[in-house]
């Protein structure tokens, strides 16, 4: 395969993430998949397994493509969908931009923040 390089481990591997032509991401399962918003910030358009909460990031042809968990045949076709498709990139990119901003540490703060009133004012009004 004369596109496909293999590096090996590279310590700061946020230097080369915006040299990728798109990111693939097949997961079983995930918690937040938060390498994600790393990816979306690097401008890289996204393909990732619809499992855990990488579908609280990624929308499906919003921000990035989900495919089945498990199904390496729907990633392919993904792969190469993507791959073929300059304005979908641009789309997923922008869509993407956009998600990231829910995701800054002051708007995950003020979230927390509501989340932890409503919970204490449901238990002090029991």
């Amino acid at each position: 395969m004369t596109n496909i390089t293999w590096m090996g481990f590279k310590a700061k591997i946020g230097d080369y993430l915006p040299y990728f032509d798109l990111f693939a991401f097949p997961s079983r399962n995930e918690g937040l998949g938060s390498t994600l918003l790393d990816v979306m910030d690097a401008n890289v358009p996204i393909i990732a397994s619809n499992v855990g909460g990488i579908p609280d990031i990624v929308i499906n042809n919003e921000t990035g493509i989900l495919v089945p968990p498990n199904d390496s045949l729907a990633l392919k076709e993904a792969i190469i969908r993507l791959s073929s498709d300059k304005i979908l990139q641009a789309k997923l990119v922008e869509g993407a931009k956009k998600q990231l901003e829910n995701y800054t540490p002051q708007r995950m703060a003020e979230s927390y923040s509501s989340l932890y009133h409503k919970i204490t004012a449901k238990e002090n009004s029991l």
